[in-house]
Formats: structure tokens, C-alpha cells, sequence
């Protein structure tokens, strides 16, 4: 799909200061596409057009790829990666690194 890239521009630094309205405006976006691509009329539901293009919401993809990267980054093999995004009281105690979701709750 081509709009997801364009709707998703820089969304890891934009994406926890909308709120769900927005998030809501900007699924809406994606699903019109998707309805007019595939021909289907607006009285299915935006949940089975989704579910037909086995897409996920574009607030799940945005949240997802941060969780991924920061997940990533604390098996590094390099002290420097392994630190991003670490407080520095978890940097002074030397333990294995924890895997840490990012904090979406805010939103």
C-alpha cells in the first residue's frame, strides 16, 4: 500500500503526542484507500476491511517498529546500542540487559 509510508512519516516522534481521535482520523485514511483499491461499499465494517487486506492499524505498526528496534538494541554485542534509551540508574547496576517495551500509555 502506498499511503503507509506517507501517513506514517516520522510517526515514532509524532505518534505519542496525537490523541485517539487523530489516530482514529488517520486509520480512517488508510481504510479509504483500501475500500476504494478494493472495491468494497461502506456498509463493511472497518475492522473486516482490515482483517481482508490482512493489514494492521496504522497505530499498531507505529507502535510496534520502536518495541522492534528497542528490543533489538539490547542484544547488541555494543555497550553504546545497548545503552539507548536506558535510565542512568540501570546503567550503574550490571545485570543483563531487560527487554523494555516503549511506554505508550500516555496516549
Amino acid at each position: 500500500m502506498y499511503i503507509r509510508p506517507l501517513l506514517t512519516y516520522a510517526a515514532e516522534a509524532w505518534g505519542p503526542c496525537i490523541s485517539l481521535s487523530n489516530w482514529n482520523l488517520i486509520d480512517s485514511v488508510q481504510t479509504s484507500c483500501i475500500r476504494t483499491s478494493a472495491g468494497l461499499m461502506n456498509f463493511v465494517s472497518n475492522q473486516n476491511v482490515r482483517d481482508s487486506a490482512r493489514l494492521k492499524t496504522l497505530r499498531e505498526v507505529v507502535t510496534d517498529n520502536p518495541k522492534r528496534i528497542f528490543d533489538r538494541n539490547t542484544f547488541s554485542n555494543h555497550n553504546h546500542i545497548i545503552e539507548l534509551g536506558r535510565d542512568e540508574a540501570e546503567l550503574t547496576i550490571k545485570t543483563t540487559p531487560k527487554i523494555r517495551p516503549f511506554d505508550w500509555s500516555h496516549t
